[in-house]
């Protein structure tokens, strides 16, 4: 089972309105506010840093549709801000990358959405080709 471990201390989502910018952050240092989409939810530590985990439970579904979703937010073209962080777990085999990241634009039915991911493997990586697929986005589920 793939492990990744996300840690979230705080999540800055701002956006304009009408001229006005407004800023709202999200605390994730426990699971409170969070839909799981075909992932389970834990609180943990993370170098001394309380944080959640998120771990992927879709056993055998090689969809990106697995993430960890904010219920109560809402925002309109605007700038998020994230620290995070993530390893392939223990049982992991050798070739593991592990993908971490941020899902915007999210539809409604969860089956549609924009992300940006970090292969944390993969930045520290010999090969430089591996190096440049570091950071990647897709758009789900027509440029998945």
């Amino acid at each position: 089972m793939k492990c990744i471990l996300l840690t979230f201390l705080l999540l800055v989502v701002g956006g304009a309105a009408f001229g006005q910018a407004t800023t709202k952050a999200y605390p994730l240092t426990k699971t409170t506010g969070l839909q799981p989409i075909r992932v389970r939810l834990g609180p943990a530590v993370y170098e001394g840093k309380k944080s959640v985990m998120v771990l992927d439970t879709a056993r055998g579904i090689s969809s990106e549709l697995k993430y960890a979703r904010l219920t109560d937010a809402s925002f309109h073209n605007g700038t998020i801000e994230v620290e995070l962080a993530g390893k392939p777990s223990g049982k992991a085999g050798a070739t593991a990358r592990g993908f971490v990241g941020i899902a915007f634009r999210i539809d409604e039915q969860n089956t549609a959405f924009e992300c940006i991911y970090l292969r944390p493997t993969n930045g520290r990586a010999e090969a430089q080709v591996r190096r440049n697929h570091s950071v990647q986005y897709i758009s789900y589920p027509h440029y998945p």
